[in-house]
């Protein structure tokens, strides 16, 4: 099995089913959508809806590994599956039209590929915040979790 050395990008739209404990929800969903393997196959069903095989193909994980991962996506809620043509499972991002929360994770090299947005990003942090942020230059990953006025949180 092929390891990354980092997450992607991914955009998690979290469900509004509403579990015991909205903050272990997000916990919960930050931690699944952040591991590489998922975060990888996120990217790619944020790209188009997809198969097992065309994931595959596109990953470069084997099928059975895929499988595994795409059954804890759904679990969490982060993804969903159709049949196309009555037989071929095809997932695809779970979105909601009205989620609790919406995750945004960057990585390391998401973040190297728009160093500009991440010094605007910091900025704006700080300006919220009303501190400053220490060690800009080492930052190596950023979780962002928004929430909405029907979250039970919020």
């Amino acid at each position: 099995m092929k390891k990354d050395d980092a997450s992607r990008k991914s955009v998690s739209h979290l469900s509004s089913r509403k579990p015991p404990s909205t903050r272990e929800h997000v916990s919960e969903a930050v931690k699944v959508a952040s591991h590489p393997v998922r975060s990888e196959i996120l990217r790619a069903l944020r790209e188009a809806p997809s198969s097992a095989v065309e994931l595959e193909k596109k990953t470069g994980r084997s099928r059975y590994d895929l499988y595994h991962h795409l059954g804890v996506l759904e679990a969490s809620g982060l993804a969903e599956h159709r049949f196309r043509d009555g037989k071929t499972k095809e997932f695809s991002l779970c979105t909601p039209s009205r989620p609790d929360h919406v995750v945004l994770l960057l990585d390391r090299t998401e973040l190297k590929k728009n160093a500009k947005a991440l010094r605007d990003l910091v900025r704006a942090a700080e300006a919220l915040e009303g501190t400053k942020i220490p060690h800009k230059s080492k930052i190596s990953g950023v979780q962002i979790i928004f929430s909405f006025p029907w979250s039970p949180e919020a």
